[in-house]
């Protein structure tokens, strides 16, 4: 199931949910890197721009789940710039459920249906709306039963 577990982590650095990250707040006055951040500065990561870097990813527009496989295939692959769900001693507490609840469903539709796109629904393809989330324009896709 390794290639379920890289085109789930593919479609997380692609269809970054929370573009802007979760906001933090500096607890007190800190140096980083020759700068003062001061106490009370509300710092954000920018993951949309983490997970579209073309220094980090080469072809961040390209869909491409392999890029979280071994060479032969065989094995997931992290990568320490996905962080979809955020980093640190802040880092989202569910994500370890949310990523199951992912496989689980994931694998669950693709043994069920086979999915197909609606040639007469609203032909958006993949392109999505920024806000404070990052949500799909509407597409209409069809379901078949692969057991019926």
């Amino acid at each position: 199931m390794p290639y379920t577990e890289a085109l789930i982590a593919e479609t997380l650095r692609f269809s970054t949910i929370t573009p802007q990250g979760v906001q933090h707040r500096a607890i007190k006055d800190q140096e980083y890197k020759g700068y003062l951040i001061p106490k009370d500065t509300v710092i954000t990561a920018n993951v949309f721009h983490i997970h579209f870097d073309p220094k980090v990813w080469g072809d961040p527009e390209t869909f491409r789940p392999d890029r979280f496989l071994s060479p032969d295939g065989k094995t997931f692959k992290k990568h320490e710039a996905l962080i979809p769900f955020s980093t640190g001693r802040r880092q989202c507490l569910g994500e370890s459920l949310a990523r199951d609840n992912l496989f689980l469903l994931a694998t669950n539709i693709a043994q069920r249906f086979e999915i197909l796109f609606d040639k007469d629904g609203p032909d958006n393809g993949f392109e999505s709306k920024l806000s404070f989330i990052l949500t799909p324009k509407p597409f209409n896709v069809i379901f078949k039963d692969r057991l019926a």
